[in-house]
């Protein structure tokens, strides 16, 4: 066995520990968590303790590169004294941030100083406060160098092609119908490439293992598994600057440790009540509406959550009536309306309501609607030419309608991401909107009445209510 425990850092994906830093440093890369285990009766949740480093029990074993400020801040408190061998590349800004016609804001310029001093991390704020403009500051501030922006789908990639037009970037597409050529991104001098995950995961490891300084990675809390196509591309980039953009981060503790792993810890945040006492978000205005009891989804449910979703929530016609009056009072304002759903049949059955109330041809964005509707839908619903859309997750997450009023969440569930990133669509605040509503229904139904408790809880924690 090793005499001095010693960590070494391999490169920016992995570091090395020896047998005797890796027995040192375990308890702070352990994952306690519940798994199925399935007996001779059914089976039962049983405890489970696993780690984020490779080996066994007097062997070396090797980690992530983000997790090492974990690892030194855990020997610190805990007076191990272990040897780290090796550097991080350092690569030093030759410009100060700038956008045409932006003015950066504090909060801004700080995410700025952090990403220089540290080189990776997560750059967590809130949907609608600026977080493609501090991608696009980042790139201004290292313009000889080759710089990468990853996304998960197309309309992010649509979103940020349109930001790097309009601040004068050049720049290489790949994925959503665009094939740009590596011989000619390999050729270009400092080129930016803006991709989508599922396309760029294609390319041989090869030939962009080495070839990226800068890798930006908006919502980054998608990356959190090693085996996905995002593992797969991190697991294979070497380039020393990393940072990871998002408004959320993963609730599992070993999906957490993987994404601080890749990436590195937070850097810079600024949460939602900061955003709105900077006035740069605006005020959320919960508006809760009561769904009455039917016993009969309650039979056609048989107490089971999958049979209660679908009797209680997609075929609930009292409800999908309740989801089409809300909209109808919000149009007597003249305010524009998002309503969020998690499965296609549902959006057409709210469709229906919609047309018995009057209001047909109401756009419905799904993962099947092309390019160009999906940028026209867009645009008219910002512009205000329509007032309704209903989209399922494909618009969850990313997609920026500053003029957006009401965001009507018709999806139930309990996790706090979708919620959040749910109302992060009219989150930005413009000349005309300091505020914006969102309307949740109180489920009567088990399952569903505790996924409403659970949502309740996550607007009182924000303060929202």
């Amino acid at each position: 066995m090793d005499k001095q425990p010693q960590i070494e850092i391999l490169d920016t994906v992995h570091c090395k520990a020896n047998a005797k830093a890796r027995e040192l440093i375990l308890p702070c890369l352990r994952v306690k968590k519940q798994v199925w285990v399935r007996g001779d009766y059914g089976g039962s949740l049983e405890p489970k303790t696993t780690y984020v480093i490779t080996g066994r029990s007097g062997t070396s074993g090797h980690f992530l590169t983000g997790l090492l400020p974990r690892v030194k801040k855990f020997c610190k408190k805990k007076k191990i004294d272990i040897e780290i061998i090796g550097k991080h590349e350092i690569l030093e800004p030759t410009m100060r941030p700038k956008l045409k016609d932006i003015k950066f804001r504090p909060d801004q310029r700080k995410a700025f100083r952090r990403v220089k001093k540290h080189q990776r991390g997560k750059v967590i704020f809130p949907t609608g406060s600026g977080k493609t403009v501090i991608a696009l500051g980042i790139f201004s501030m290292y313009p000889d160098c080759t710089r990468l922006f990853l996304c998960h789908t197309k309309d992010l990639l649509f979103q940020t092609i349109e930001e790097l037009e309009s601040y004068g970037f050049e720049y290489f597409a790949i994925g959503g119908g665009k094939k740009s050529n590596w011989r000619d991104i390999k050729r270009a001098n400092a080129p930016i490439v803006v991709a989508i995950i599922n396309s760029f995961a294609n390319i041989e490891v090869k030939k962009f293992i080495s070839f990226f300084d800068i890798t930006i990675v908006d919502e980054v809390h998608h990356v959190n598994i090693k085996s996905s196509q995002y593992g797969h591309v991190m697991n294979h980039s070497l380039s020393p600057i990393k940072i990871g953009l998002t408004a959320t981060e993963p609730t599992d503790y070993e999906q957490f440790l993987i994404n601080e792993g890749y990436f590195g810890p937070t850097i810079a945040e600024l949460t939602i009540e900061e955003g709105i006492e900077k006035g740069i978000i605006a005020i959320p205005k919960i508006n809760l509406v009561v769904v009455p009891y039917n016993i009969e989804v309650n039979q056609k449910g048989q107490y089971k959550y999958r049979t209660l979703y679908e009797h209680g929530i997609v075929k609930n016609r009292d409800r999908n009536k309740l989801i089409a009056s809300e909209v109808v009072l919000t149009l007597a304002f003249g305010h524009s309306t998002l309503i969020v759903v998690e499965r296609i049949d549902h959006g057409e059955l709210i469709l229906k309501e919609l047309e018995r109330a009057g209001l047909k041809k109401v756009p419905f964005v799904q993962g099947s609607t092309d390019k160009s509707k999906r940028i026209k839908v867009k645009k008219q619903l910002l512009d205000k030419e329509i007032y309704i859309v209903i989209c399922t997750r494909v618009w969850k997450e990313g997609i920026n309608i500053p003029t957006l009023d009401h965001v009507i969440l018709a999806s139930g569930m309990k996790d706090e991401k979708q919620v959040i990133q749910a109302l992060g669509r009219g989150l930005r605040v413009t000349e005309k909107k300091t505020r914006v509503k969102l309307t949740d229904f109180l489920d009567p139904y088990r399952f569903l009445s505790e996924h409403s408790i659970a949502r309740l809880h996550i607007y009182r924690r924000n303060k929202w209510m």
